[in-house]
């Protein structure tokens, strides 16, 4: 807030641009989502105002974190969706990566699996492409966990709560397919984390 105040009597709009972003910030890690936006939107215009489209495409990435954690979910694409183009244009890799990954997580929170699978799987490519183990390791996880959603969710809708005591009466092999690819999945990533020694995320996968 102070360095706000003496920003605005120099008419600073660097300074200004990072301080409502960083203020954004602290609300965001408080929870209190709506006065994160609010500030990030001011942090935005600010570098709009500086023709600096870049760094308000990464304000749009916040500003969408925030809407998902307030579930809304249609903003919270919209703001995704206005950052895109934007990482795309400047090469910013890990923007995309953080995009894809964000609309995955929506997706999958709608239970819309194929979006969440189509998302997951670009931002997988990406991550592979820079390098990113870690990431990689995370977005397998997430995938096998698709897999075994798209499964249990389809099995309880056919029979249930209790739909593994009925599972076999299903005719068809289809739903043990999705668990299988599940499986693939968690094995991949279980690999790479055991080579980073990710003990957090091992015990995640396993």
């Amino acid at each position: 807030d102070e360095t706000l105040e003496v920003a605005r009597k120099t008419d600073d709009l660097n300074t200004m641009a990072g301080a409502y972003g960083n203020i954004g910030l602290v609300y965001y890690a408080q929870g209190d989502f709506n006065e994160a936006i609010k500030n990030y939107e001011e942090s935005k215009k600010l570098r709009i105002e500086q023709g600096n489209k870049l760094m308000a495409a990464r304000i749009d990435s916040r500003i969408a974190n925030a809407y998902y954690n307030l579930a809304k979910y249609d903003l919270a694409i919209e703001c995704y969706q206005k950052a895109l183009p934007v990482f795309e244009q400047y090469n910013e890799k890990q923007g995309v990566a953080a995009v894809y990954n964000g609309m995955a997580v929506i997706y999958f929170t709608q239970k819309f699996f194929d979006k969440a699978l189509e998302n997951h799987l670009k931002k997988l490519a990406i991550s592979r492409e820079i390098g990113d183990q870690r990431e990689v390791g995370n977005t397998l996880n997430n995938i096998g966990t698709v897999y075994s959603d798209i499964a249990t969710d389809s099995l309880m809708n056919l029979f249930g709560d209790a739909f593994q005591d009925s599972v076999l009466k299903e005719k068809y092999d289809k739903y043990f397919l999705m668990f299988a690819h599940a499986l693939d999945y968690y094995n991949q990533s279980l690999a790479i984390r055991e080579q980073l020694n990710d003990q957090s995320g091992l015990a995640k996968t396993l």
